[in-house]
């Protein structure tokens, strides 16, 4: 059998004759001594308990074929069929072990704690009892320790990494590699993101964005009644100057920019406050964005958009409070400069028309 923990991926050497013990060992612990015929004994003399003793122990010796081999997955099948018949912590070991050379760390993680677990219950496996310490240690480093931290004050929240609901707050194992992150809660946008983990530990901060209600349409107007007949009336008006109408649009041009102003520069305090946001986070993991890969690339990524953006939303944010500062100037200089004219004036006169008095309307312009 290839050594257990031969030169592959990050597993340390170990001698041939040490894994052969382990499994000579694992092979006599699976063999039980003949017992007289009990109930449930088979046509030729073995009860049910030594039929599955004898499975497991051929399943283990395939098994150990294909390790020789480097058949990983096939040997993994072999074992998993042999744990059905009976549990050891060899079998356990093994199965680990081929997990680790799939790249399965999570898997084999587990199987090398279930195996740790038996030991300390009271199986009897000496060797295995020797390597299955290192092995935590070793396959421990290979893991992604991934924790999602939520920025938003938001309520009832699902986390769900590759289709599997997570405890929000919580660290979950995961294999390195790419991987679905999905956060939903009431109120709010679900977020769904692809991320690609690296050994180690990784506090991924995420945000919710407010779901966009649209206002309900509001009913129409109820019918108003047609107004009384008036009287006949004649009525002068006096029309708009051109300076008025300069004065208008100088006043709405500068409540624009001033309201541009504002705005932009909101956004530029929403983009420093992010960017303040995922420096903390970085440098709380450690993280540096000269050497930055996987999911803290990412994040480096996102803290120069917030530092872009703040500085774009400041800058234009300055130039519309130059924008109202010259359109005040230019509203004054107009009040003050521009002469008072008078705009011709229009007469109008409302007289009954046709039997039933309805109204007509005639009106005279004076220039």
């Amino acid at each position: 059998m290839r050594s257990i923990l031969s030169p592959r991926r990050t597993v340390t050497p170990l001698s041939t004759g040490l894994v052969r013990g382990v499994a000579a060992i694992l092979a006599f612990a699976l063999v039980i001594p003949p017992v007289a015929a009990q109930p449930g004994d088979t046509a030729d003399g073995t009860s049910a308990e030594d039929a599955a003793v004898a499975e497991a122990r051929d399943r283990f010796r395939a098994a150990t074929e294909l390790e020789r081999a480097e058949r990983w997955s096939e040997a993994a099948a072999e074992l998993r069929a042999a744990l059905e018949q009976k549990e050891t912590p060899g079998l356990r070991f093994h199965l680990a072990y081929c997990e680790e050379h799939q790249g399965h760390y999570v898997e084999a993680l587990a199987n090398y704690r279930r195996a740790k677990a038996l030991i300390d219950a009271g199986a009897a496996a000496d060797d295995v009892a020797e390597l299955v310490g290192p092995a935590l240690e070793r396959v421990g480093t290979q893991v992604a320790l991934f924790e999602v931290v939520l920025k938003t004050q938001a309520e009832r929240v699902q986390v769900r990494v590759d289709g599997r609901a997570v405890e929000l707050g919580s660290t979950v194992e995961l294999n390195p590699g790419p991987h679905q992150l999905e956060v939903y809660a009431p109120g709010y946008e679900g977020l769904k993101r692809r991320i690609n983990l690296s050994p180690g530990t990784l506090r991924l901060p995420v945000s919710l964005r407010r779901e966009h209600v649209e206002a309900a349409a509001e009913p129409p107007p109820e019918p108003v009644e047609p107004p009384p007949q008036a009287p006949v009336l004649r009525v002068e008006t006096q029309g708009i100057s051109a300076k008025t109408w300069a004065l208008v649009v100088e006043s709405v041009v500068l409540g624009g920019a001033i309201a541009a102003g504002i705005g932009l520069s909101l956004q530029a305090d929403r983009a420093n406050e992010n960017a303040d946001l995922t420096r903390a986070d970085l440098r709380r993991v450690g993280a540096d964005c000269q050497k930055a890969t996987g999911a803290i690339l990412k994040e480096c990524a996102a803290l120069r958009n917030f530092e872009r953006s703040a500085d774009d939303a400041e800058l234009f944010s300055t130039m519309a409070f130059v924008g109202a500062g010259v359109t005040a100037t230019a509203l004054i200089v107009t009040a003050l400069v521009w002469p008072n004219r008078q705009p011709p004036k229009a007469a109008r006169t409302v007289i009954p028309v046709g039997p039933r008095s309805s109204l007509g309307l005639s009106g005279a312009f004076e220039f």
